[in-house]
């Protein structure tokens, strides 16, 4: 919860220290830090393309992975997959 309400409302890490030495009750920095960064690990987060201010999680990327997932579940198996979502055709190896 508490990560949610950092990046809701941009409160830096820095910012949080603050926070923490007047709120001794509080969970200590590092241990935010180190959820942090073991969420931010599990995924390819990317900068938004353009000029806008974000980040994203790249479709193909998250497509393949659930592919790979079902797949290993299923009894048959297959060498590849095309996948068409709208425009966009997905091929990838399994």
């Amino acid at each position: 919860m508490i990560l949610y309400i950092m990046d809701r409302f941009s409160i830096s890490l820095d910012g949080y220290h603050e926070l923490t030495q007047t709120q001794p009750e509080l969970p200590r920095t590092h241990i935010i830090e180190s959820c942090a960064k073991t969420l931010d690990s599990k995924w390819k987060v990317t900068r938004t393309p353009g000029v806008a201010q974000g980040t994203e999680l790249p479709l193909k990327l998250l497509l393949e992975e659930e592919i790979r997932k079902h797949v290993s579940t299923c009894i048959t198996h297959f060498t590849a997959i095309i996948v068409k979502f709208g425009f966009l055709w997905v091929f990838t190896q399994v």
